[in-house]
This record gives C-alpha cells, sequence and structure tokens, in this order.
C-alpha cells in the first residue's frame, strides 16, 4: 500500500533525525510542545519500552533511559598481547570524545547525541584479564562458549581486585546481574587469515551480543555476576586511515545491550546480505544513526498525530 501524500512530508521530518554518513551525528533536540495543527499521541503508552519487554521475558537489559555504568573487559589471548596504544584505543572508543577518534563517535559521545540526552553511559575499564589461552586452544576447548568462559573470568578478575560487592554499581536494577559487559579480545576476528582457520564459520572470534545464562541461575544480589555482554575485536576500532578509531561496530552491538535486533538478514544467504532499510541505519548496516522506529522502542521520542495544517521542527 503507498503511503498518503498527506503523510509524506511528516515521514520526512521522523527522517530527519537520522544521519547517514561520518558526520557528527545532530544534536537537536526532539522534545516539542503541542501546537496548532498537531498534539501528543496520548493512545502511547510511554512506560513501556523494550527494557520493559525484556525484563519481561527474564532475560533483563539495560535500559536505554538514564545514566548507567557499563564494564569493560579487556580480554587478552595467549601470543596477542595488549599494548599500551591498543589499551589507549579502548578507552578512547568506549570513555572518550569524538574529537578523539580522528574519525567519527565514541560509543557515549553517539549514544548521548542519538538519544536527545536521555542515555549517558559510563564505562569503567578494568584491568586486563589474561586467559591463558591462544586463540585456537580457546575455540577447542569452548567453541562459541568462548566467550561466556572469558566473561566469568574477567567479572572474578575484577571482583577479585575491587571487593566483594564492587560490581553492583553495574547493576542498576539489583537483580544480582551485571546490566551490561562490553569485552574487546586482543586478537583478530575470523575474517583475518590468521583467525579463519581456526574458527571458520565465526563461532567465538566475530562482534556479537549475548546472554550468559548462567547468569540467572548464579546470580546474586551481593555481588552480581556477569549476563547479557557483547564480544568484540580490538581489531574493530581500526579505521580507514592511520590514527582513526573507528567505533561502529561496538556502536551497533551496544543497539543489541539496548534490546534492539539486526535489521539486516543475519542469516546469510549465498546471494549477499539483504539490507531491508538500505544499509543506511545503525542496525542495518553498523552505519549512520539510529532510525526514528528504534528510538520510539527505546524511549528517546513520542509520536505526535498531525490534525491539520503544522509546522514541526
Amino acid at each position: 500500500m503507498k503511503p498518503s501524500k498527506a503523510l509524506l512530508p511528516l515521514l520526512a521530518i521522523l527522517l530527519a533525525s537520522c544521519a547517514s554518513n561520518g558526520e557528527s551525528l545532530s544534536d537537536s533536540s526532539s522534545s516539542v510542545d503541542d501546537g496548532p495543527g498537531y498534539y501528543k499521541a496520548e493512545a502511547v503508552n510511554e512506560n513501556i519500552d523494550l527494557h520493559d519487554v525484556y525484563t519481561s521475558q527474564s532475560t533483563p537489559n539495560l535500559p536505554s533511559v538514564g545514566t548507567y555504568n557499563v564494564l569493560v573487559l579487556p580480554i587478552e589471548l595467549n601470543g596477542y598481547p595488549f599494548s599500551e596504544e591498543d589499551l589507549q584505543t579502548i578507552d578512547i572508543a568506549l570513555t572518550g570524545e569524538a574529537s578523539e577518534t580522528n574519525y567519527w563517535e565514541t560509543l557515549p559521545s553517539f549514544y548521548e547525541q542519538s538519544s536527545f540526552g536521555n542515555l549517558h553511559i559510563e564505562a569503567e575499564i578494568a584491568s586486563v584479564t589474561h586467559i591463558d589461552y591462544t586463540p585456537a586452544e580457546l575455540f577447542r576447548n569452548f567453541g562459541g562458549a568462548g566467550s561466556d568462559y572469558c566473561l566469568k573470568q574477567g567479572v572474578r578478575n575484577y571482583i577479585g581486585e575491587n571487593g566483594k560487592g564492587s560490581t553492583k554499581k553495574f547493576d542498576a536494577n539489583e537483580d544480582g546481574m551485571i546490566d551490561a559487559t562490553i569485552m574487546i579480545y586482543s586478537c583478530p576476528d575470523a575474517d583475518s587469515s590468521e583467525i579463519g582457520h581456526i574458527d571458520p564459520y565465526a563461532d567465538l572470534f566475530w562482534a556479537y551480543t549475548v546472554y550468559d545464562v548462567d547468569g540467572l541461575t548464579s546470580a546474586d544480589a551481593d555481588s552480581p555476576v556477569g549476563f547479557y555482554y557483547f564480544w568484540s575485536s580490538l581489531d574493530s576500532f581500526l579505521g580507514a586511515r592511520q590514527g582513526q578509531i573507528d567505533c561502529h561496530t561496538v556502536i551497533h552491538e551496544f543497539g543489541h545491550i539496548l534490546g534492539a535486533d539486526d535489521y539486516y538478514d543475519a542469516d546469510y544467504q549465498e546471494n549477499g546480505w539483504d539490507f531491508p532499510a538500505g544499509g543506511s541505519i545503525m542496525m542495518d548496516n553498523n552505519v549512520g544513526d539510529h532510525d526514528i522506529a528504534t528510538k520510539l522502542l527505546y524511549g528517546w521520542v513520542k509520536p505526535y498525530v498531525v490534525a491539520g495544517d503544522a509546522t514541526i521542527t
């Protein structure tokens, strides 16, 4: 069914919130008062968002509105030690300012703007967790569950260094599970020749977001355990040019942490990827801004009803 002509101007306004290139996101506000010709859609329940949906399914995720502490675990594998420059890259990408990337946005700067100031990410970089396995050994011993193993080791190390109860600040809903953990592993991913032959189907050495279901049975309100996390290679930060830090992958994965799914065809077929949004939005192809529908689900914007001639800015 074709959209009516009356809806096209409104559609253009809604889509105007989405950045589609490498330039900084717009910092314009989504807050608009009622005015001539339009009013707020009161039928929309403002208290329901993706976080509520996930929580109702016993798979709680990080809320998309508020200020939250996020645990970051640098995971070092045998044969792939982190350099000081590597650790600085992780720090800039996950806690820094956009200008420090020499490229685009950082994780917090992107979400500060994309959410219109509704979401503030306070990432804490833990000390390096050394895993006494090479990538091949980790995959051989654990398969795709190798990231779960690293999560447990990393959280255990953090608690060991900072004391029992130190992970409480990462558990906003006090359910005994850390709301969100980011793990950056030190070796390349399966796209590289050196790792691709170890993990040809990218079961482990890829970028993905997943639950460690053990967290449901080992939850501890006094010392929260790892649960929902994403796992990504240090190499995902490599920019097109030397000195650039590219955060597109971690920004996309954090979209999953907030509850959004992949919008592309994740079940890759021989004829290639399918991008239903044309590859122009964050959950479709790791680029641009989050689209207006995702922002609605995150609770960052609210719909308005156009009842006549109106100008909404």
